[in-house]
């Protein structure tokens, strides 16, 4: 702990700088950090050996630190791409389907009179968007010729959001709502993690999942502090 608050805002700086370097897989030059920066921070400091960086770059806690980092302008523009190649069905339907958590969530703050009902129909939406989400993982396995394939992983987790989403409306709201976000959050990162959805899908569900988790959480966070 002595340790801890020795430090300065300086050595916290570069200490957080260095973590960014070790987590990306992106060359020094493309992140303007030079090999000589790094070495810098490796040296001057201490914090980071050099066997570290093939070792730990892609494990556990560095692993994750790198989706802390803002995307870059390149990615941006894949996303925004990706997002524009979605099927213009798809692309209408999914954000006119983000409606209701806005406007539930904007309701929450204006007009408080009736913030239980406002809730209980947040709870009640998000539960039914959050069991289509994995039914979509169901109903992929279902043509001969999909990549995801009818076993007990795929299916298992199919059924899991609708479970967590009826589990959800057993409790009060507050706690019913923070279920639901992290029921969101889950569906989210299972299918990020699936490499047979077309990038289209992913791009609008980043986008969808963005609105409904600030909507839930929002909503969840009126009745809190009111």
């Amino acid at each position: 702990m002595a340790a801890v608050r020795g430090l300065t805002w300086d050595k916290t700086h570069h200490f957080l700088r260095g973590c960014c370097v070790l987590t990306s897989r992106i060359p020094g030059n493309a992140r303007g950090i030079s090999q000589e920066k790094m070495h810098v921070l490796t040296s001057e400091h201490g914090l980071f050996r050099k066997g570290i960086r093939g070792s730990l770059c892609t494990q556990g806690p560095f692993k994750v630190m790198s989706f802390l980092r803002p995307m870059s302008s390149q990615s941006q523009g894949s996303f925004l791409a990706d997002l524009k190649s979605s099927p213009s069905s798809a692309l209408y339907l999914g954000f006119s389907g983000a409606i209701p958590f806005c406007s539930l969530a904007t309701m929450a703050f204006i007009s408080p009179e009736h913030l239980n009902l406002i809730a209980h129909a947040q709870q009640a939406y998000g539960a039914c968007i959050l069991s289509f989400l994995g039914a979509v993982h169901w109903g992929y396995t279902l043509p001969k010729t999909s990549e995801l394939k009818p076993d007990w992983n795929t299916l298992g987790y199919s059924v899991t959001p609708s479970l967590i989403a009826w589990l959800s409306l057993l409790m009060n709201p507050a706690p019913g709502l923070t279920t639901l976000c992290f029921g969101l959050a889950v569906a989210l990162w299972k299918d990020l993690r699936t490499s047979c959805f077309p990038s289209w899908y992913i791009a609008l569900r980043k986008a969808l999942s963005t609105l409904a988790v600030t909507s839930v959480g929002l909503t969840a966070a009126v009745l809190y502090f009111q």
